[in-house]
């Protein structure tokens, strides 16, 4: 019974408070600054896609998140591409941003900080927030994607896109959830 108290305070000092809401969650990116969750509230809406280097589709989908974040910018839509998890290394993540010439900020996620709070599970998977932070859309980009090993020729929905399109003519996002297709998040 004496050994109790030590045994708890030592179980209660190795455990982190997993974070409950974007606002107190901190991430670095890759080129070695801090973002924090309380930063959304100078934005019109923040997207957050979910990337993993070795997963094909967020391969694919690198030059879209660029396209889009060009379209929107100057709008006061902030994009960040998410890594999830320690899985991959310092090289073959700027390797991955190089290859596929990602072109905007990239937040790592060691802890699945985000990964939880938001509900990710899939890369590439995107998520919409207004500037108190609340998600407005999640899911696919668009719909390319049908199944793994599985594309469309032609795109004809743009959940994303739409989503944002919704929020900044402050009118109700058309579709708020669809599930994305891709690699799990480990």
């Amino acid at each position: 019974m004496r050994y109790l108290l030590p045994v708890l305070l030592l179980l209660t000092a190795c455990t982190h408070q997993r974070p409950d809401s974007l606002d107190e969650i901190s991430l670095s990116t890759t080129e070695g600054k801090t973002w924090n969750g309380t930063d959304l509230s100078s934005h019109a809406a923040t997207v957050f896609i979910f990337f993993a280097p070795q997963c094909p589709l967020s391969e694919n989908y690198c030059l879209q998140t660029n396209v889009l974040q060009a379209q929107y910018h100057s709008e006061g839509v902030q994009f960040f591409a998410v890594i999830p998890g320690a899985l991959f290394s310092s090289e073959e993540i700027n390797d991955f941003l190089q290859r596929y010439q990602l072109d905007v900020p990239v937040l790592l996620d060691p802890d699945k900080y985000l990964c939880d709070v938001l509900g990710a599970t899939i890369t590439p998977e995107a998520f919409l927030t207004d500037p108190a932070g609340q998600t407005l859309y999640s899911g696919a980009i668009d719909n390319w994607a049908v199944d793994l090993g599985k594309k469309r020729e032609v795109v004809t929905e743009f959940y994303l896109r739409d989503a944002i399109d919704a929020i900044l003519q402050k009118q109700p996002v058309p579709i708020s959830k669809t599930t994305a297709v891709g690699c799990y998040i480990e």
